[in-house]
């Protein structure tokens, strides 16, 4: 059996992660609601994924990488770590619900 995170590295990025990761460093240096943005750019991202049929595993590995890549910000203290977090996990439910949305 291969190794899952072979398959997952050999997927090329999105261009439209390229936007998404506009959208969450701008949320990160002023953390103001970007609902509509972030929307935007996460229904892009998984058009994109699903046209080029690429498995929800292999999205979120993506979203992962430009997460860890990002800017720490001005302040990682304990509250903003966690607010990092609670973030992240916005993110991925988000990505999750329109990767799966009906057509």
């Amino acid at each position: 059996m291969g190794d899952p995170q072979s398959s997952d590295a050999s997927v090329a990025p999105l261009p439209s992660i390229r936007a998404l990761r506009e959208v969450l460093i701008a949320h990160l240096d002023h953390p103001e609601p970007v609902d509509g943005e972030l929307h935007r750019a996460l229904r892009a991202v998984t058009d994109e994924a699903r046209q080029r049929d690429i498995a929800a595993e292999q999205l979120l590995v993506q979203l992962h990488h430009l997460w860890d890549g990002l800017p720490a910000g001005p302040s990682v203290g304990g509250a903003a770590r966690g607010e990092r977090a609670r973030f992240l996990d916005r993110v991925i439910t988000l990505l999750i619900r329109q990767y799966y949305r009906p057509e």
